[in-house]
């Protein structure tokens, strides 16, 4: 809280600024000024909170800077000082609702008084204010997300629409900010911070808004302004917007069309969820302007690509099959017609394609290579196009890696290893399980396995476990307990005690150490 001490005496000035504990009252600043011009000037530059002015003074008088003071900041709080009584002066103060009329010679608890009531003045305001302005913020959320949906009448609300300078010839487009992560993740000081800076970007553009969240992330910004914004325009403003968002890193921008009207902004902001949706295939920071020859487009022909594919994989024709996968990247990416579903639908034909080549071909990865989700489950975790297509891209080198590796491996234990991989998170996995898929005795597979890979069977599971459990570790969002169910081990003290036995470190520890 500021406190403006103006009086044409220093002594007045200094005695006051040096004898009292200001901040035990709450004020944090004082200012002085030698006369009423000066404080009137320095009061207009700071907006003090409190004005301590003596009553005459040369050049401009306490009563006259006061008035003036008050035609921009209504809310800062007088306290008159005056040896004299004059009943004009009182007067005067009263018209200017002061806080207190304090006669000199000064009595330094009358003043401490006088400027504890004033500070509690400028306390309640701000409260009121804040209450107010919340309320506002909570009527215009409201508002803003009625008008995502069709049937608004603009006299229903018609208060908040003409506080909210609304009306039925304003021009509206709305904006949805689609974040990676839900909004909530944000901090709240964060949230605030940004919409704070959103606000500010958006009216320099001499445009007003309104917002609302919704399904945790999507930010909806209903701009509107008198006149409709031009496409260049609409452009130079979301690439500021950009720029604001960049430290947030995965986030889309949709714009929808230009509407006229409230009752007409939920076409606006459909126009923009559509966009918003589409915007799986576009690269994290892209912006999604409408167009009306969006509306128009077809569905890529995608479905003859798996079949390509795992032709391609089962001749060893790796080339082929990567350039097939960015054809197909090419042709799904900024489409305007399909759904995201259906292009990782796609994917997803694309990786059991590549499993069965893998399996067809002969080729078993070591348990450190080998995935531990599901293409399902690999596919899901993709949020857009460019992962998906990434994620393809990497499967496919690590396919030419092992077609170029020279290997020698009996059949009988690439299938043991095969069966392997695909059982493991099993806990009741047994050798027994294993020699009826290859159709061997038990003892046979056995000796043929460490034959040829110096391992036994139960080793070699062991180690596939432990492999498994390592990259799941790796991410801090797989819990130890879950991780231990995922690679078979039903009993997770004994999953710990293995684990450790195999790497010298506890999961917790090693967990530790690779996220340090």
């Amino acid at each position: 809280m500021k406190l403006l001490i103006v009086d044409d005496e220093a002594f007045t000035r200094d005695g006051l600024m040096h004898s009292i504990d200001w901040k035990s009252l709450g004020v944090s600043q004082v200012l002085l000024a030698d006369d009423g011009a000066n404080g009137l000037a320095l009061a207009k530059k700071t907006m003090p909170d409190i004005i301590l002015t003596d009553v005459r003074m040369p050049r401009m008088s306490g009563i006259e800077m006061s008035q003036r003071i008050q035609q921009q900041n209504p809310d800062c709080q007088i306290i008159f000082m005056s040896g004299y009584s004059d009943k004009a002066y009182l007067k005067a103060a009263i018209l200017l609702k002061a806080v207190r009329y304090v006669e000199k010679p000064i009595d330094e608890n009358e003043i401490k008084e006088a400027v504890r009531e004033a500070a509690c003045s400028v306390a309640e305001k701000r409260r009121q204010y804040q209450t107010y302005e919340l309320f506002q913020k909570e009527e215009a959320s409201r508002l803003a997300l009625r008008l995502t949906k069709p049937g608004f009448s603009h006299q229903n609300l018609l208060d908040l629409c003409r506080s909210l300078s609304i009306h039925s010839s304003t021009c509206f487009s709305t904006f949805i900010l689609k974040f990676n992560k839900h909004l909530s993740d944000f901090m709240e000081a964060d949230l605030s911070c940004l919409m704070k800076q959103l606000e500010a970007l958006i009216k320099k553009h001499g445009l007003q808004q309104i917002h609302t969240l919704k399904n945790e992330e999507f930010l909806i910004l209903h701009l509107y302004g008198a006149a409709h914004c031009s496409e260049y325009a609409l452009k130079r403003l979301c690439h500021e917007i950009k720029l604001l968002l960049n430290p947030y890193r995965q986030f889309y921008i949709a714009v929808g069309k230009n509407v006229t009207g409230p009752e007409k902004v939920y076409l606006s902001y459909h126009s923009a969820a559509i966009l918003a949706q589409n915007a799986f295939f576009h690269p994290y920071g892209s912006i999604l302007l409408y167009h009306q020859e969006q509306e128009k487009q077809e569905l890529p022909d995608i479905e003859r690509f798996p079949e390509q594919f795992l032709s391609l994989m089962s001749e060893k024709d790796i080339p082929g099959a990567k350039s097939l996968a960015l054809q197909l990247n090419e042709e799904l990416s900024c489409n305007h017609a399909m759904l995201a579903n259906q292009a990782k639908d796609i994917y997803y034909k694309l990786l059991l394609n590549l499993d069965t080549a893998v399996y067809h071909l002969k080729l078993a990865a070591a348990p450190g290579i080998a995935e531990t989700e599901s293409p399902m489950e690999l596919v899901a975790k993709c949020s857009n196009l460019e992962e998906l297509s990434a994620l393809l891209m990497e499967k496919l080198s690590a396919l030419e890696q092992l077609i170029e590796e020279p290997s020698s491996e009996n059949s009988t234990v690439f299938f043991i290893r095969d069966y392997i991989g695909k059982h493991f998170s099993n806990d009741r996995l047994s050798i027994k399980d294993i020699s009826e898929h290859v159709h061997l005795s038990s003892s046979y597979i056995c000796t043929l396995f460490k034959t040829e890979t110096g391992q036994t069977l139960n080793q070699y599971i062991t180690e596939y476990r432990i492999e498994k459990a390592k990259v799941l570790l790796a991410d801090p969002r797989n819990k130890i307990g879950e991780i231990s169910e995922k690679v078979g081990y039903s009993d997770g003290n004994y999953f710990s005690k293995s684990f450790k036995k195999a790497v010298g470190l506890s999961p917790s520890e090693y967990r530790e150490r690779e996220l340090s």
